[in-house]
């Protein structure tokens, strides 16, 4: 692994693998892995597919973004779906769950809040 990557797990990689544990699981049991018309994973009832999309879609914003710079959540949700604002209480908790990894920071005026207390607009950065 190179050194600039080491300490960083490639998140992308990490839902992959997620995705197909819950593929094994599911055939492991006799069910089929895929749910719904579009056949989209489902993790515990929820569309992982859409999930995982919006979080890869996080990253790969703040990656093109220069160091220490932020996104609104609503990019990543509008670059997954022209229907984005029915999506920005998945997006917030897809960015909760970036948190929990340490892959990202929520702030607000440039300081760290936490998603649960926030109030307000929020953005996201790379974790520093």
């Amino acid at each position: 692994m190179h050194r600039q990557c080491e300490g960083r797990a490639d998140e992308l990689q990490v839902w992959w693998l997620l995705l197909a544990a819950a593929h094994r699981r599911r055939r492991a049991d006799g069910e089929s892995p895929l749910c719904g018309r579009r056949g989209r994973y489902r993790v515990n009832g929820i569309d992982a597919g859409l999930d995982n999309s919006l979080e890869a879609a996080m990253l790969e914003l703040l990656r093109e973004r220069a160091e220490g710079k932020t996104i609104c959540p609503s990019e990543a949700a509008r670059a997954v779906s022209d229907e984005w604002r029915p999506l920005m209480g998945r997006t917030r908790s897809a960015a909760q769950r970036l948190v929990g990894r340490g892959v990202i920071d929520i702030v607000q005026k440039g300081e760290v809040v936490d998603l649960s207390t926030a109030r307000g607009p929020i953005r996201l950065r790379l974790k520093e």
